[in-house]
Order: C-alpha cells, then sequence, then structure tokens
C-alpha cells in the first residue's frame, strides 16, 4: 500500500495542535504520543480516530510492533516526515506515532449501577494534579471521575499524559454545577467526604459506607460554597510538620485507597 504523505498545513495537522490544548466542545476527544501511549489504547475503550506515522523514528521491534498494532487499530492513517512531526511533539525526542484518540460518551445515568466508588474534582486547574488523580483511581480500584467547576481541560495532552493510562479506563462525567452534582449523588445514594485541611475528622475514621464520593477542591481556594455541609463528611489527612496540607493529587490518592481498603 502505498504511503500518502502530508505536510504542517494539511488540517488534520492543524487540528493536532488545537486539540492538545484540549477541546471543551469535545470533551472525550484528545491527542496521544508516544509507542508507550499507543500501548496502552490497545486494552482500552479508546478508539484511534487517526494515526500519524513518522516511519524514519520507528527503530526498535517494539515501536515496529506497536505502530503494525495501531494500523490494524486506526480508522485513518497519515505519514509525515521528521521535521513534521518534531514540530508536534513537546519533547526533544520526538515520537514515531501521534494519534488523535476518542472515547465513548459517558452517560452516568445508564452506567450507576457499577460506580460504588468516586470521586468529584471542583474546580481543579492544574493538569498535573487531575492526571495524578486519574492515575490513582485506576490503581486503586475507584469506578469514576466527576467533574464540576472545569477550570483545566480534562482532555489536554498534559492531563491524559500525566495519568499514565489512567484516562483510558476510568471513565469521566460531567455536571454543571456542585449543586447539580450533589443532589444526583444524594438521590443515588452517595456518602459525600469532602476533603478539607481545616476538618478535624481523620480521613481514616471515616465510615465511608458502600456507596462513597470523594469531593476534592481547587488548589487555591479549596471547595465551591454550594456544598451542603449537612448532607457530607468533611475529612482531614494529618499533618505532623510544618506545611498545613498536602498537594491536592496526593491528598486524593491517599484517602482513595483509604475508600477502597475500608470497602474490602
Amino acid at each position: 500500500m502505498q504511503r500518502k504523505y502530508i505536510g504542517m498545513q494539511h488540517d488534520i495537522i492543524k487540528s493536532i495542535k488545537k486539540l492538545k490544548k484540549g477541546d471543551k466542545c469535545h470533551p472525550y476527544r484528545f491527542i496521544i504520543e508516544g509507542h508507550w501511549d499507543h500501548e496502552k489504547v490497545m486494552d482500552s475503550r479508546v478508539n484511534i480516530e487517526s494515526l500519524i506515522v513518522c516511519i524514519d523514528l520507528i527503530k526498535t521491534p517494539f515501536e515496529d510492533s506497536i505502530y503494525r498494532k495501531c494500523l490494524a487499530q486506526a480508522n485513518d492513517i497519515y505519514y509525515v516526515s521528521e521535521k513534521v512531526i518534531r514540530k508536534l511533539c513537546d519533547k526533544d525526542k520526538a515520537s514515531g506515532l501521534i494519534s488523535i484518540c476518542t472515547l465513548p460518551h459517558f452517560k452516568i445515568d445508564t452506567e450507576m449501577s457499577n460506580i460504588t466508588k468516586l470521586i468529584v474534582l471542583d474546580g481543579l486547574e492544574t493538569p498535573g494534579n487531575i492526571g495524578t488523580i486519574f492515575r490513582s483511581c485506576d490503581g486503586s480500584g475507584i469506578d469514576a471521575v466527576i467533574i464540576v467547576n472545569e477550570r483545566a481541560k480534562i482532555n489536554s495532552y498534559k492531563t491524559i499524559k500525566a495519568s499514565m493510562g489512567g484516562s483510558f479506563t476510568i471513565p469521566w462525567y460531567f455536571f454543571d454545577s456542585a449543586i447539580a452534582c450533589q443532589e444526583w449523588l444524594v438521590s443515588n445514594g452517595y456518602t459525600l467526604v469532602l476533603a478539607d485541611p481545616h476538618s478535624q475528622h481523620s480521613f481514616k475514621r471515616v465510615n465511608y459506607g458502600n456507596k462513597s464520593a470523594l469531593v476534592v477542591g481547587n488548589e487555591r481556594y479549596g471547595l465551591s460554597k454550594d456544598w451542603n455541609l449537612e448532607n457530607s463528611l468533611k475529612v482531614s489527612i494529618p499533618m505532623l510538620g510544618k506545611c498545613d496540607s498536602l498537594n491536592v493529587g496526593v491528598a486524593a490518592s491517599i484517602i482513595l485507597y483509604e475508600m477502597c481498603i475500608k470497602e474490602t
């Protein structure tokens, strides 16, 4: 099969540059780069919409095997020069593979029966923190992520990359507001656990229940004021040193594991 090469002015290349920042209109569409990420999508629900290949940068047997697997799964395939792909990559060592990917549109009401443990991200704005939480959700066995007051795009390249594959396995859902989210959680029998560094209740002394939702807030301002404390528990992680709190990604990870351990 003859390979068709495209250049920087092609529409697909232009769309990659835009999608790296995240597309709010298409929240389940994103970019992946490198053979490791492409290997991770093989066993996930991720669909490779468009595969962009630089043959000159595929040099090892492992890279060639991933490339051939992607060829079988991709809807569309484009070839580019090394010069083009280096302009698309963020790092010095460019990869031979870049893809535009999509996930199914998750509908929480139809998948609710499978969701017992989840986390709500209220206004998080740092891609690294969001990616860390997705990675911890995958590792700890959390079922889903809910996003309210979105500030950092969940489908930006930085967020997807930081998740280390967690974004490929953990479904995410959006609510228009914290109030709407809280109403849905309460009506469906979830115990709401609000992470608050000022709380006097340790995260280890909480009965999380069979269905629980951890809520974490913005890195600077914390949780929005819309959360009703009458329907929730506030917990903190004891700090034994001089710092008054942990990074939100680290704190969320610690509590998520506790939620799952107590369930078992």
